[in-house]
């Protein structure tokens, strides 16, 4: 039910084993979630993964096997900050990606992917000196992360050079400034962590006037296909001495784009 790296995890593995008629089963599926890290706030973790395997053996020389397998995954990631904000709040395990929403921790950067993996392959041993073996694979899937995005509004990151108590005073601003910025640093989560009921509040005042939204999150999205054969084989000529062969052939494409993933509140987004 749990171990050292996340919450909860549970697997369920089933292998059939040669049956008379030469046929072989294996599966397994397995799932990994935790809401609530100890150590980095606002990564959450939900996966799961899964893996079919079908082998028939067709004679004493031929056998077939096809195999699928993939693993989606959505997580929040952890943001790099610099050293001041590690300082104010006393641990090198602070996220500057998340804020409090409705309640709960919400974080800006969640990662997804998904990528299946199919292959079929051919085994072919017609001696003991020769063993050759040809396989067919594919794979497609998409991997997307999504990140904040405005135009003509204050930076909504909460560690944003210009948020943090060091640059009142290099701005030239009073030490009583300084102390009561690092005072809201220290206490007020909505200073240090990203205030998304503000930027609702922003786009929502702008489209009651017809106004595009100020804030959005956007997704940053990779589609990709690829497709390839592999063939190799391995003869022994004797003990000492054996001949290997192989070829490779493979094909790619892949999409770079961009969505929207949330508007926060906003009527319409324009990339200018």
């Amino acid at each position: 039910l749990s171990n050292r790296t996340y919450n909860n995890r549970i697997q369920v593995t089933y292998a059939s084993g040669m049956n008379e008629k030469g046929l072989a089963i294996v599966a397994a599926v397995s799932g990994r979630f935790g809401n609530a890290l100890s150590y980095v706030d606002g990564t959450s973790y939900n996966a799961c993964s899964y893996f079919l395997s079908l082998e028939k053996k067709i004679n004493a020389v031929h056998a077939l096997n096809f195999a699928a397998f993939g693993a989606p995954t959505q997580r929040g990631v952890q943001g790099n900050s610099v050293g001041e904000a590690y300082d104010i709040v006393g641990s090198h395990y602070y996220n500057p990606n998340w804020g409090w929403y409705q309640g709960k921790k919400r974080n800006a950067r969640m990662k997804y992917t998904h990528e299946p993996v199919y292959q079929l392959t051919h085994y072919y041993t017609p001696s003991r000196k020769l063993t050759m073996t040809t396989t067919l694979t594919g794979t497609f899937g998409k991997t997307s992360t999504t990140s904040l995005n405005w135009y003509d509004a204050q930076d909504p990151r909460p560690d944003y050079y210009r948020y943090l108590p060091s640059y009142q005073i290099e701005k030239g601003d009073t030490t009583a400034t300084y102390w009561s910025v690092l005072d809201a640093w220290r206490n007020d989560p909505n200073v240090r962590q990203i205030n998304w009921d503000r930027m609702y509040e922003v786009n929502q005042l702008a489209a009651r006037d017809g106004k595009r939204a100020q804030y959005m999150v956007e997704n940053r999205c990779i589609d990709h296909f690829m497709i390839g054969g592999v063939t190799n084989a391995v003869y022994n000529i004797n003990d000492n001495i054996k001949f290997v062969y192989g070829v490779d052939i493979r094909g790619t494409q892949q999409h770079n784009y961009k969505t929207i993933d949330d508007l926060l509140g906003g009527a319409y987004w324009l990339d200018i």
